[in-house]
């Protein structure tokens, strides 16, 4: 497709080259090689162009819905979590209508601070009142958990 496409993201004459494609290879391989199918091989492909950055763990469905999600960082995020919590695709599609990232997301500098602490056997998060410190902790403690470690979050409150 890329020498179709002259390296733009579209060929000029627009979706007829995946349906030619798609009719060519069914006829040669049989399944697998519908329209919807071939554009999900190029975004893979466009996403993950080393073949070593995707894992064997994830089935194609899961990539699939995977590739559904334009914004890199969300995608990204995901994709972490059907691979360390064990998710099945129902449950990504259900983390997802439910809005996890958006909801817990923590700024890249907050993520590279929790993967420091995730180094470490011990963390203390501490900061003023909107810092983020229960994000924090909450990610750290979901990850050891995940690892089996035992976790125990004290809070002091001060007045």
């Amino acid at each position: 497709m890329e020498f179709e496409q002259t390296g733009s993201l579209k060929a000029e004459y627009g979706k007829e080259l995946l349906v030619r494609l798609s009719k060519d290879l069914k006829s040669k391989y049989s399944k697998g090689f519908s329209r919807s199918n071939l554009q999900y091989m190029r975004l893979l492909y466009v996403h993950y162009p080393k073949r070593q950055t995707l894992s064997g763990k994830l089935s194609w469905s899961h990539y699939v819905e995977l590739l559904s999600i334009s914004d890199d960082a969300g995608r990204s995020f995901y994709e972490k979590q059907c691979l360390s919590d064990t998710w099945s695709v129902r449950e990504l599609k259900r983390q997802r209508n439910a809005s996890l990232f958006e909801r817990i997301a923590l700024t890249r500098d907050q993520m590279a601070f929790v993967d420091i602490m995730d180094a470490n056997n011990r963390a203390l998060c501490s900061g003023g009142a909107g810092t983020g410190k229960t994000l924090l902790a909450m990610e750290l403690a979901r990850r050891w958990t995940c690892q089996n470690k035992r976790v125990v979050i004290p809070v002091t409150i001060s007045p």
